[in-house]
């Protein structure tokens, strides 16, 4: 015997079965975006670079909250997820300050 709490729970995500379709076609539209940008809007590295994370970083949003279901989820579990990605981006900030203090800026110009 499945205990009632659960039981509404499931009954309330069978119903958004059309959400998580509309997610997946986002999902794969922005994977399209993300393979045919080079091609449509021709940017040097840099350009190329912003967008294709811009594009990355939307797709993760979307993976995020809906696959995973912090959406739905309380204040508690997201300001422990944010918390997690604000040290995971101080850690590559840190790496990118180290390595553009060793080599310089001129990874950005092509050379």
């Amino acid at each position: 015997m499945i205990p009632q709490d659960i039981q509404k729970e499931v009954d309330k995500s069978a119903g958004n079965q059309g959400m998580y379709f509309k997610v997946l076609l986002g999902l794969i539209v922005l994977t399209l975006l993300t393979l045919g940008q080079p091609f449509v809007i021709s940017a040097d590295i840099a350009g190329t670079m912003t967008i294709q994370l811009i594009i990355a970083f939307l797709k993760t949003c979307l993976i995020v909250g809906y696959y995973m279901h912090l959406k739905y989820e309380n204040i508690v579990t997201i300001s422990l997820v944010s918390f997690a990605v604000a040290i995971l981006v101080i850690m590559f900030g840190l790496t990118y300050m180290d390595y553009f203090y060793i080599y310089g800026l001129d990874w950005f110009a092509g050379a």
